[in-house]
């Protein structure tokens, strides 16, 4: 029941949300440059429903994310923006979860940490912004997670088809939510036993059915993809230090994989190290809280909500290292909703108490920090981005013709598909002298096994790291066969990628005579 305090509490609740989705919608519209995963994602949507499902089916993710993005696009124009503003449209829909099941089950209290959690958490401002599914997994796991609960609660058929429905939509998403869709149902059916709602437990059988028959049509896609992964994945082996930046991913100061702008890595260690000390220290009382008769049935809830992503993130990592690696930081968030859920109802619980309560405003403060610091490096980061960005952008507009050739090596396919989707209406080749066994696409890209002669062309070429063997020596082969035929005019060494302007000397020689 909503009482009156409660009526007046919720115009601030809706005044927090609308003012932190205002703010993650400026984030929106400031990130104007693609990542590899985002070129790949538009480059996708160009194609017919038909090819998305047969593209997927040879990728390792299921096809309905890019099914919906490419309706959005649609209707909203096939832009960056209306990208990612659907991203936004996602956690705009866990913040209407925040605001009415979630304070309807538990209350003002639960309802404000949860919106709190939602607005100050770094990661958000990663999911609110990349054009990838991980918003939308999110969303519709706390949805399916909030669903089980209200069938623990209070049964009713349409909540069950409302559970069947957030699962599957999870589920032909992201694989991590197909995991932790199986883990909900796996979680609700032993509270059922457990509590002897016999009747509840017998009716969830056949819906549980359904939802398994359903996610069945895209079971030789995920046959076929698991053999692929177990025989070779670009995602590398789990280190104790990949352990560690799973701990930490979520409330990061920076995305792992930037570099450090506006402070250094023994800054960041001191403050998350400070962070997870609190944590721990939250942790200790909420097991105080647990043994006191008052607070258990809460506390059991919420760590049922934990569950959701604990079991799941532990069947990824031991799934690694059984059998091949499937787990990077970015998606432990498709489950995060759940565990949201879970720490918003025991902050309130330890807000109830005078001593211990301070746990919990420093904690909120250490986050508020966190994400504040994480909003100006990100848009630090950007403005380099973007000033590599416009340099590109001159450096291949000083060409003339207006048809430009690009070419790769196989190992730089991937930078090359960014400019094919960055740079369209234009020629993209990879150069491979034998046969390439994987696909190109979605990018249209044109494999050859010849090498220029006649045309003048760029040369996009990544930045290697110390492991990377084969693209230096792919590099080095491509440039010694062509010596002969051409010279570099000009080039762009940038972060991520270099770009070389290769001239063919018989041009050369006929401007001279001329």
């Amino acid at each position: 029941m909503i009482d009156k305090q409660s009526r007046q509490t919720f115009p601030i609740l809706v005044l927090i949300t609308v003012a932190s989705l205002f703010v993650y919608f400026v984030i929106v519209t400031t990130r104007t440059v693609y990542s590899f995963d985002e070129s790949y994602t538009m480059a996708l949507i160009r194609y017919s429903f038909v090819d998305i499902w047969r593209i997927t089916s040879l990728d390792v993710h299921p096809p309905l994310y890019y099914f919906m993005l490419k309706s959005f696009t649609f209707i909203f124009g096939e832009t960056q923006l209306a990208a990612r503003v659907f991203s936004w449209l996602a956690v705009v829909g866990i913040f209407l979860l925040g605001l009415f099941p979630i304070r309807r089950f538990w209350g003002d209290g639960v309802c404000l940490c949860f919106i709190l959690l939602m607005s100050i958490l770094p990661v958000i401002q990663f999911l609110v912004v990349d054009i990838r599914m991980y918003s939308w997994v999110m969303f519709f796991i706390t949805a399916a997670s909030l669903s089980a609960y209200s069938i623990f609660i209070k049964p009713k058929m349409s909540v069950y088809a409302i559970l069947v429905f957030t699962t599957l939509c999870a589920s032909y998403i992201q694989y991590y939510g197909f995991v932790g869709s199986m883990v909900i149902f796996f979680l609700l059916f032993i509270a059922l036993f457990l509590s002897n709602q016999r009747h509840s437990w017998t009716r969830l059988i056949p819906f549980f059915l359904l939802f398994l028959i359903s996610f069945s049509f895209w079971l030789p896609a995920l046959i076929t993809q698991i053999r692929a992964v177990d025989m070779h994945f670009w995602i590398t082996s789990i280190t104790p230090k990949d352990i560690l930046l799973f701990i930490y991913y979520t409330f990061s100061p920076k995305e792992p994989a930037h570099p450090y702008l506006i402070f250094t890595l023994p800054q960041m260690a001191v403050v998350l190290s400070i962070m997870l000390i609190f944590i721990g220290l939250i942790l200790i009382e909420v097991v105080r809280l647990y043994k006191q008769k008052e607070f258990r049935e809460t506390i059991l809830t919420a760590m049922c909500f934990a569950l959701v992503f604990v079991l799941t993130i532990s069947f990824a990592l031991l799934y690694s290292y059984i059998k091949s690696p499937v787990i990077i930081p970015r998606y432990t968030t498709t489950v995060l909703g759940p565990m949201l859920i879970a720490v918003s109802i025991g902050s309130a619980q330890i807000l109830k108490r005078e001593k211990e309560r301070y746990l919990i405003f420093i904690f909120f403060g250490l986050l508020t920090v966190l994400g504040i610091t994480r909003f100006f490096a990100e848009d630090r980061y950007n403005e380099e981005i973007l000033k590599e960005d416009r340099e590109m952008r001159k450096f291949i507009s000083n060409e003339t013709q207006t048809k430009r050739a690009f070419i790769s090596t196989l190992n730089a396919a991937g930078t090359l598909g960014m400019f094919s989707v960055n740079y369209p209406s234009n020629l993209f080749f990879v150069y491979s002298p034998r046969k390439n066994r994987g696909s190109l696409r979605p990018f249209h890209l044109i494999e050859v096994n010849r090498l220029p002669e006649d045309f003048d062309f760029f040369y996009i070429r990544n930045r290697y790291l110390p492991t990377d063997t084969v693209g230096p020596k792919q590099d080095l082969y491509f440039r010694s066969k062509i010596k002969q035929h051409y010279i570099i005019t000009d080039s762009l060494i940038q972060y991520e990628r270099s770009i070389y302007k290769f001239r063919t000397i018989h041009r050369d020689r006929e401007n001279i005579s001329d």
